[in-house]
């Protein structure tokens, strides 16, 4: 580059708009050609430099603007030029008239924008004066504000695209910012919450995110470790957020009322009930604590066993069936000493905690039946002689001072 005849190459014009912070287009063989800034660009505009004879590159001082209908208004010195630009060289005898068509130009363009009824005034504000042209001090600033705001927006759109493309393209800065995006949600309180409110917005109006959302969570969900997580997450969260709870709950009986939706978690439940042991035993023992202290579930219970027993004849004769099979298992275990001691003990694990209504004595649960006053009522002699033989004299009543739930409730 420094010796007499040689040129730049595309390596020393894109290392040129890397330096300078802009982008070069070079006009060859009836096209233009475009060096861009790989790093920061600090304008949108650009350098325009035309290829000729395949050895020189001359300066292009006209072009038209992107995204505008007009140009610097050099191209209008020489109708003759056809190439959609000019070159210095070509405008050293027009240099006389370049003022004036510029603002001839702005001049076409300020008033073309009013309405009819406005050009009188906008004539008046415009002065000549031997050739010259002078604005007046409201069209300089309304057309300053208009360019201003015009240059604004196309800047800020430009830069948004650049930046989007430079982040698709560029894989390290991609996870750079992705990095840093992750320690300042982590970090900020209120830019986590803002993020929040942003992607809750977006997926509730936006339908294509959503269904899109919904897809890469499916897919991600296959995952097994991710999956466990999220299980995990469901149920901390459906343990500690009530209101959550309480949603989930109506949600999930709305949800129940369809068919196949019921046979589906009817089907899912008894596979579960089979199979996982430990379930088992679990739903088992919450059906008794239910049966045992909820008075109208117990009620309920039985209705529709005594129901179930004398409508269906199958289930009666299954019933019948598992009667006598315990029964015989019983009879035959009781000639084994260590089951007789079993049974024993189980008889006798708790107790005597039960008091009788008539000897007043305390007994085990398996020694006494619950006292019910309504059948005694049934008649007058009934109710004299249950007046003179049953007495709570020594029946527990709670106090202040009882433990809470207290453990003799049930001898009651």
């Amino acid at each position: 580059m420094h010796l007499v005849g040689s040129w730049a190459t595309e390596v020393e014009i894109q290392a040129a708009a890397d330096c300078l912070g802009v982008n070069i287009f070079t006009f060859f063989n009836g096209r233009w050609l475009q060096y861009s800034c790989r790093d920061r660009t600090f304008s949108n505009q650009g350098l325009y430099v035309a290829n000729t004879n395949g050895n020189h590159y001359e300066t292009v001082v006209c072009v038209q603007q992107p995204q505008t209908h007009m140009c610097y208004g050099y191209c209008k010195v020489k109708s003759s030029f056809s190439d959609g630009y000019n070159l210095r060289w070509k405008n050293d005898d027009a240099s006389a008239t370049i003022h004036s068509l510029k603002l001839n130009t702005l001049l076409e363009t300020e008033v073309t924008c009013r309405p009819a009824k406005e050009e009188a005034h906008v004539s008046e504000n415009i002065c000549c004066s031997k050739g010259k042209y002078s604005f007046s001090k409201y069209l300089k600033t309304q057309r300053t504000s208009t360019y201003k705001l015009k240059y604004h927006v196309l800047y800020k759109e430009n830069q948004k695209v650049v930046r989007n493309r430079f982040y698709r393209e560029n894989v390290l800065h991609r996870e750079i910012k992705k990095a840093q995006i992750k320690r300042k949600y982590r970090s900020n309180i209120l830019y986590k919450e803002k993020v929040k409110e942003l992607s809750i917005t977006k997926y509730k109006e936006n339908v294509s995110h959503k269904e899109k959302v919904k897809e890469l969570s499916k897919i991600k969900y296959e995952d097994v470790l991710h999956k466990e997580k999220k299980k995990d997450e469901s149920k901390r969260k459906y343990r500690e957020n009530a209101s959550h709870k309480e949603k989930l709950k109506a949600l999930s009986k709305i949800k129940y009322e369809d068919v196949s939706h019921k046979e589906k978690k009817k089907d899912e439940s008894k596979r579960k009930y089979r199979e996982n042991a430990a379930h088992k035993e679990k739903l088992k023992a919450l059906n008794k604590r239910k049966y045992r202290l909820n008075q109208l579930h117990k009620n309920a219970k039985k209705v529709m066993s005594k129901s179930k027993y004398h409508s269906t004849a199958e289930h009666k004769k299954q019933v019948k069936e598992l009667v006598n099979l315990k029964r015989h298992q019983i009879k035959v275990k009781m000639q084994e000493f260590d089951f007789v001691i079993e049974k024993f003990l189980d008889k006798v694990e708790e107790g005597p905690h039960y008091v009788c209504g008539c000897c007043n004595r305390l007994l085990f649960k398996h020694q006494v039946l619950k006292c019910k006053w309504d059948y005694y009522k049934k008649s007058r002699l009934l109710a004299e002689i249950a007046e003179k033989c049953i007495s709570d004299e020594y029946l527990h009543k709670c106090k202040e001072d009882c433990i809470v739930p207290c453990p003799l409730l049930e001898t009651a």
